[in-house]
């Protein structure tokens, strides 16, 4: 996030446990719980579009943020837990790994900087430009109808396609095949965040695979366990003190930790 921004832990506020995880539309359900968790410094909110307009990578990087302060002080894990399976047929061996978000900044754009955020991609001789997608651009690709992933890819290259000044009026070119491709291969660069790659050797058969794991989905998924962890805790306290939701929030998250373990103490006792 950019200066003059303030992100809290989630799963303290009221508002942390109305975000509807279930929710179908994950840009939306993103927008949302980084709106609740970020605001200005001069404690000013931050509208809907201001989130909704940032490039994904950024989102994912406010995600990491915001999972970083909300696991610090706690035994939750810092990193982000994979489950995969082996990816050699003979041996489809479950493999357990925790990604740090060190290493996952560590993946940082491999493109020098760029301050318009706009990337030229040569595509049969000819030079365009393209941005990097936003929040906004996958609600607007979610509202679509796709025949299949070819004609996905390229509706979605169009819509990241900036036309340089001097070809404005030319009409809107065909991105296909190898333009389709070239695109691809450089946005893995320019923005290595939302298409995450990692290489991981099988400890039985030593099989190097390839994954690309969903980084906005790892994060929301665990972001949805620190709310349900929430909401248990809220019903433990209120069935045994008789308090209300709403006095339960305003408690602390270390007090309330505390009671947890006076709670625990008397049905040992």
């Amino acid at each position: 996030m950019k200066t003059g921004y303030l992100i809290r832990p989630f799963g303290q506020d009221a508002a942390d446990i109305d975000v509807d995880f279930q929710q179908p539309c994950r840009p939306l359900l993103v927008t949302q719980v980084l709106q609740y968790c970020t605001q200005k410094e001069d404690g000013e909110e931050i509208t809907e579009g201001f989130f909704q307009d940032l490039p994904v990578g950024e989102r994912i990087k406010a995600l990491l943020a915001i999972d970083a302060l909300t696991t610090r002080g706690t035994t939750e894990s810092p990193g982000l837990l994979l489950r995969l399976h082996c990816q050699e047929e003979t041996c489809n061996e479950l493999i357990e790994i925790e990604i740090t978000k060190e290493e996952i900044l560590a993946a940082q754009s491999k493109e020098p900087g760029n301050d318009t955020g706009i990337y030229p991609i040569p595509i049969n001789g000819k030079e365009y430009f393209f941005r990097k997608p936003t929040g906004r651009d996958q609600l607007e690709w979610l509202k679509s109808t796709f025949t299949d992933e070819r004609t996905a890819a390229e509706t979605i290259i169009r819509t990241l396609w900036v036309p340089s000044d001097e070809n404005k009026s030319e009409p809107e070119p065909s991105f296909t095949g190898e333009g389709v491709e070239a695109v691809n291969d450089r946005m893995r660069n320019i923005d290595p965040l939302v298409h995450f790659e990692l290489t991981v050797h099988c400890p039985v058969c030593n099989h190097e695979n390839h994954y690309v794991p969903d980084l906005e989905c790892l994060l929301i998924q665990k972001l949805h366990k620190v709310q349900l962890d929430l909401l248990q805790t809220i019903h433990r306290l209120a069935s045994h003190y008789h308090w209300s939701e709403q006095q339960i929030l305003a408690i602390s998250p270390h007090r309330r930790a505390y009671y947890l373990t006076l709670v625990e103490k008397e049905k040992t006792v």
